[in-house]
């Protein structure tokens, strides 16, 4: 009898470990729920309101940035923001020399135990310019990361790391990510700012550092952006265990992120 019982109870952890297993390896990196999209003009589509909001309530922000953010909430140049943003991003991540990851309570926080690197610097934009009432996403592609902005009509995209936006000779607009990808001869790469900072500067650089980021724009193998609501939590120990979890036990069918198909060679 006893025996019984531990075969029982043997082949029963070992399916919930096979199911537990699989799942888990089945499961879209990293851990949500991603739809593969393959058209530009959904991939591209006027933003969803809740897929895109920010509850600003929950960031630990400063007054004196609340009081400079307020005074140009009236400024409907998007432009302007755009400039502005950029600029505070930049002189943020300036002074981040360290290994710590921004999350709620310190996203303008200016010490150098931050990271400064490319997708910090576009979270901290994307939330920058929520409080300027103008709607970002953070958008990951092949070795780099970029936010883009809803001007209105179309996304827009600002690379605040390297200090550029992409416009398009063609039709005389400026172009989101994915638009300058795909026809990336065609578009002129177009300084924020021009005040000086220690970081990169696709104008200040040499023509092989130019050649490089090029090279990343020209790429056609990544794409991904995810929900604005677990973006700025995304690193938290607690909440990586929750999405495998909820992966693994959940049939959420809630999609949180999307990530463009170019081709054969696109990996899902």
């Amino acid at each position: 009898m006893l025996n019984k019982k531990i075969l029982f109870l043997f082949i029963y952890f070992l399916s919930i470990s096979s199911v537990i297993i699989y799942k888990g390896i089945s499961q879209p990196f990293p851990f949500i729920s991603t739809k593969y999209v393959y058209e530009l003009s959904e991939f591209n589509s006027k933003p969803e309101t809740n897929f895109y909001k920010i509850n600003t309530d929950q960031f630990n922000i400063d007054i004196n940035d609340k009081i400079k953010f307020k005074n140009l909430i009236e400024n409907n140049d998007i432009f302007k923001k755009i400039e502005f943003a950029t600029n505070y991003v930049r002189s943020l991540q300036e002074d981040s020399l360290g290994t710590k990851i921004r999350i709620p309570n310190n996203i303008l926080s200016n010490n150098n135990s931050f990271k400064e690197i490319c997708s910090e610097s576009s979270k901290i934009f994307v939330f920058i310019m929520s409080l300027l009432n103008e709607v970002g996403r953070v958008v990951w592609f092949n070795g780099h990361t970029v936010a883009e902005i809803w001007d209105g009509n179309k996304w827009i995209l600002v690379d605040t790391s390297t200090n550029l936006m992409s416009y398009n000779n063609n039709l005389n607009r400026y172009s989101s990510l994915l638009e300058t990808m795909i026809d990336v001869d065609n578009h002129n790469l177009k300084k924020i700012t021009n005040k000086k900072y220690k970081l990169p500067d696709y104008f200040n650089s040499n023509a092989k550092e130019r050649k490089k980021i090029i090279n990343l724009y020209s790429s056609k193998e990544f794409l991904f952006f995810m929900n604005n609501s677990i973006l700025y939590d995304f690193h938290l120990k607690q909440k990586k265990f929750q999405r495998v979890i909820n992966s693994i036990f959940f049939n959420n069918k809630k999609v949180m992120g999307y990530k463009f198909i170019f081709d054969e060679h696109s990996v899902k």
